[in-house]
């Protein structure tokens, strides 16, 4: 079996070549990237995934999986989960979970950020809906004491 960092690293080509995520480092720890997001670290002979839902309470249910903070590496809290070398086999379902997690955080935060849609608004619209109404009604009563004759064309 190959050392973990070489598991990490062949799972980090994998990623950069089929799913057009990118190399970098996450608190000086090297990490797979998706835009600026990072997914995946590695950090003493393990690796993290940084999961949500169930794919992250999955994660955690196995053995010597836990709760990771690229931050606080001792401390075992966070969103990440991290999983040793024993259960590198499992590395590449659990970066693949991490990326689908990820790319829907980076979805809903563009949905989020994004400007809403430039409507009118409705106090001007009623505003000039009223001055309409009064225009055409000092029209008509303008109008009222007009005959209406049919021009007979000549």
């Amino acid at each position: 079996m190959a050392n973990a960092r070489s598991s990490f690293d062949a799972l980090r080509e994998t990623l950069v070549r089929e799913h057009a995520a990118s190399m970098g480092l996450v608190y000086g720890k090297p990490a797979v990237l998706v835009g600026e997001l990072a997914f995946v670290c590695f950090h003493h002979n393990a690796c993290a995934f940084r999961l949500h839902g169930r794919a992250r309470e999955h994660a955690l249910a196995l053995p010597g999986a836990r709760r990771f903070d690229p931050l606080k590496p001792d401390a075992e809290e966070g969103d990440w989960v991290m999983l040793g070398a024993a259960n590198a086999y499992k590395w590449e379902k659990l970066a693949l979970d991490a990326l689908k997690c990820t790319r829907e955080r980076e979805i809903a935060g563009r949905k989020a950020d994004a400007e809403p849609p430039n409507l009118p608004d409705p106090d001007a619209r009623d505003e000039h809906a009223a001055k309409f109404v009064s225009r055409y009604q000092e029209a008509k009563d303008k109008k009222s004491d007009w005959k209406v004759t049919k021009k007979e064309p000549g």
